[in-house]
């Protein structure tokens, strides 16, 4: 008997007596009743977000409430590292991280099948069971800075000029597979040299990128605690899916059914957040293919955010999506194609990724009906509406003139940097990038927005010193800390390279820096590497 059966039969008395009936009218309405004919899994999920503890009042957002503590404090134990990524992609490792809320999950489900009034916590048998299992390769970074310095004979006035070489080598960890209970991640990579220059200034970064990933389901594990813990002969992926969307909802402590509705929730577009070497690519593919060059930076925007090397979130399938545009590795073996004639096709290269979603977009038919296309890309219509308003938005800029790029925050060509984002710090992971620079040194803003310093921010408390936050017109967070004043107030609008702030050293600093830290609320509320802004510059 499916799961959806067993929680149907134990439940649809005491349902009938909690008002249900008004929810599933309007369930009905939101999503069809043909979709509710078809699975019942989709009634179950709303009855594990809504509906009550076997005959208790207590619900199921406060049960999570209560029981987080026991429950993310077990799986922090049995993740890799106690739940601290420790390679240079942090978000690979987070992604496969096992959740609290997926095993809170599946006892709240045993205590629904069980017609059990309270739920039994197994966190200490089921976690160590489901928990990830990472293998790490040892790399350097390696930076080569040259700076021109300038100096004055104190005899004869004569002013000369050098150029002085520091070369720092990073040793980091590469995560080369995670095997989970979806089955194994396999991670490739490639050796690459990024080089960057001003007048006074020339930096070259070399160091492993992502180059290439190899998944190979295997859910035979999570199948097992399935059948055993909720007493089904059977696991399909619809049983699955609910498990693991609904546990994604106690871990956020949310009604999350995004999912299901196929909601997109993303900020505005703003033409400046897209890197300009990407505008070209846009434009050209859109040409060839016959797709408009907003509608692919939107596709873009609305995808990864313009982040080359992104990973997408798991999900029921198990694939990941890959690179700029997302492309499942499935639909990537059909569709993607070699732009830069590398010899390669490869989603994690901006121009390949580019034309290839031009070109799945043509073989969609954009031609014949572009929201049809659309949908084929993402098979929700609602993504289709906020693709094309992104688009429009874009569209308008470009014809208003508007453009521009991120600003780099420190005003003095003689910074460097002191720590790296996801650096290890003993007790934690560095969440942002250290850049070292005169006490006083102008801070400015990467990107037009409004500033934010609480009162708080303003205490000089032990860690930050004065800080602040820049709410980025791109929907992005940007954290400026250890500074020593402001030069705008709370509330404030300021354009992009505006001053907003000077370097310090509050808080807690061994010497005048910056400690800048990116958050992009569309991914969630952990920090970005925001060396993703400047190309790998920091």
């Amino acid at each position: 008997m499916s799961i959806a059966k067993n929680m149907l039969k134990a439940k649809a008395k005491q349902l009938a007596k909690q008002g249900m009936k008004k929810f599933i009218l309007w369930l009905v309405g939101a999503v069809g009743a043909p979709t509710l004919i078809i699975t019942g899994v989709v009634l179950l999920l709303f009855i594990i977000i809504y509906g009550a503890v076997a005959s208790s009042e207590e619900g199921p957002d406060s049960i999570a409430v209560s029981m987080k503590p026991q429950y993310e404090e077990k799986v922090a134990e049995v993740n890799p590292n106690n739940g601290e990524p420790k390679s240079t992609r942090a978000d690979l490792e987070r992604k496969h991280f096992l959740k609290w809320g997926t095993i809170l999950a599946l006892d709240f489900f045993r205590a629904q099948i069980e017609n059990k009034e309270e739920v039994e916590c197994k966190v200490d048998e089921l976690a160590p069971e489901l928990a990830p299992i990472y293998t790490y390769e040892k790399s350097t970074i390696v930076t080569v800075t040259k700076r021109k310095v300038t100096k004055t004979d104190p005899e004869t006035g004569k002013k000369s000029t050098h150029w002085e070489t520091d070369r720092d080598v990073d040793d980091v960890y590469l995560l080369v597979e995670a095997k989970t209970f979806r089955g194994n991640y396999e991670y490739e990579y490639e050796r690459k040299t990024t080089r960057h220059s001003s007048p006074n200034r020339k930096v070259t970064k070399t160091r492993d990128k992502l180059s290439g990933t190899n998944y190979i389901p295997d859910w035979s594990t999570f199948d097992e605690v399935l059948r055993r813990e909720l007493h089904v002969d059977k696991v399909t992926m619809d049983e699955r899916t609910v498990i693991l969307e609904a546990g994604l909802g106690f871990t956020e402590q949310e009604q999350h059914f995004d999912w299901l509705l196929g909601n997109y929730r993303q900020p505005g577009a703003v033409l400046a957040e897209c890197p300009e070497e990407y505008r070209e690519l846009f434009r050209e593919a859109g040409e060839k293919y016959g797709v408009p060059w907003y509608v692919l930076m939107a596709l873009a925007k609305t995808e990864s955010s313009f982040q080359p090397d992104k990973i997408g979130d798991e999900n029921y399938t198990g694939e990941l999506a890959e690179g700029l545009m997302q492309f499942l590795p499935s639909t990537w073996a059909a569709y993607g194609i070699d732009a830069n004639n590398d010899g390669e096709a490869n989603p994690f290269d901006p121009a390949d990724a580019i034309y290839s979603a031009a070109y799945y977009l043509n073989e969609l038919g954009w031609e014949e009906n572009e929201r049809e296309a659309l949908y084929g890309y993402n098979h929700s219509w609602q993504y289709v509406d906020h693709v094309l308003e992104l688009a429009d938005q874009y569209h308008d800029q470009k014809v208003l003139g508007s453009g521009g790029y991120y600003y780099f925050p420190v005003d003095w060509d003689g910074w460097w940097v002191t720590a790296h984002f996801g650096a290890d710090r003993g007790d934690h992971t560095h969440t942002g990038v250290d850049i070292a620079a005169p006490s006083g040194t102008p801070l400015r803003a990467v990107i037009g927005g409004t500033v934010k310093i609480s009162a708080s921010d303003r205490a000089l408390n032990d860690i930050g010193g004065r800080e602040l936050w820049l709410l980025g017109d791109d929907g992005n967070n940007y954290y400026y800390a250890h500074l020593s004043g402001y030069a705008t107030s709370d509330g404030q609008k300021v354009n992009a390279s505006q001053v907003v702030g000077y370097v310090g050293s509050t808080g807690r600093s061994t010497g005048p820096h910056l400690h800048f830290g990116l958050i992009i609320p569309s991914q969630g509320s952990h920090w970005i590497n925001p060396g993703y802004l400047f190309d790998g510059l920091i």
